[in-house]
């Protein structure tokens, strides 16, 4: 078990198109109005202009994410949001940008994006510090709703160059989504405990540290569960890995080894691994 999943960069529109509806189609034109060119659907950088562009929707809103220059150093990210009917929406409390490396595990920075007007909010930082692997997590609050929250990975190669990371991206961000059915009652708990001792703990360790003896070895290490719990994982995300496993490691997914109840244990049993709020 670990924090991510890596695919290889390519084009995927066939995953986008299905997804998008009037608020999609009417963000297009916002896009196109807002910074000129075509959007690219195909989910990789625009290379005219040096930025990505990735779009999303998400129960009765669509997102679009862009990142200029996307190149390490100082970035703008910008979001648009846009309702089902594509009208601008202007009343988000508020919008944040989260950026996590994921090549090497040094935490999760944070952008607070600032409204703009016209459903346009802008957060810029030296947030985007080396090549590699990267993942952009956009949340968004509105009044009188629960936190919607969607993630984009993207690739930052040696010479500056930028594409996302589509493999399995539809499906983390629909994770992101995924409400937990168990209750985390003692009974999940125990039983979750007893799977992670016999599935997971050779590897994590018996704190959740990554420091089993057998991932001593592993490259890149097992996840340590205090860091990822602390940076705000959704139990839709940890269910997810649990789930496929995380390719270009050695977690494996356990779907076909575990049902899906005893899957939500361990995610409430590794969920006590989480540190104290400050």
């Amino acid at each position: 078990m670990g924090s991510g999943d890596h695919g290889q960069p390519g084009p995927t529109s066939w995953r986008v198109w299905p997804l998008l509806g009037l608020g999609a189609l009417a963000l297009i034109g916002m896009l196109v109005l807002r910074f000129g060119g075509s959007v690219p659907w195909s989910w990789t950088a625009s290379d005219a202009t040096s930025r990505l562009q990735m779009s999303a929707a998400l129960d009765d809103l669509t997102l679009a994410l862009v990142i200029a220059p996307a190149r390490p150093g100082y970035n703008t990210a910008t979001v648009i949001l846009a309702d089902s009917n594509g009208r601008p929406i202007d009343d988000a409390e508020r919008v944040d940008v989260r950026f996590s490396y994921l090549d090497v595990r040094q935490g999760t920075q944070i952008l607070v994006a600032q409204p703009q007007g016209q459903g346009e909010y802008v957060a810029q930082g030296n947030t985007i510090t080396t090549d590699g692997r990267w993942q952009a997590e956009v949340l968004v609050r509105r009044p009188g709703s629960g936190d919607i929250r969607t993630a984009f990975r993207f690739v930052i190669t040696p010479d500056g160059a930028a594409a996302l990371l589509p493999t399995d991206v539809v499906a983390l961000g629909a994770a992101l989504e995924v409400k937990n059915p168990v209750p985390a009652s003692p009974e999940s708990i125990s039983r979750g405990e007893q799977i992670y001792r016999t599935e997971c703990q050779l590897c994590h360790g018996p704190r959740g540290r990554g420091d089993g003896p057998a991932g001593a070895t592993l490259r890149p290490k097992p996840a340590d569960f205090r860091i990822h719990l602390a940076e705000g994982h959704a139990d839709g995300e940890l269910f997810f890995w649990i789930s496929e496993g995380i390719a270009e490691t050695a977690m494996p997914g356990f779907k076909d080894r575990l049902s899906e109840l005893d899957r939500w244990h361990v995610v409430n049993y590794i969920k006590l691994f989480a540190p104290p709020a400050k």
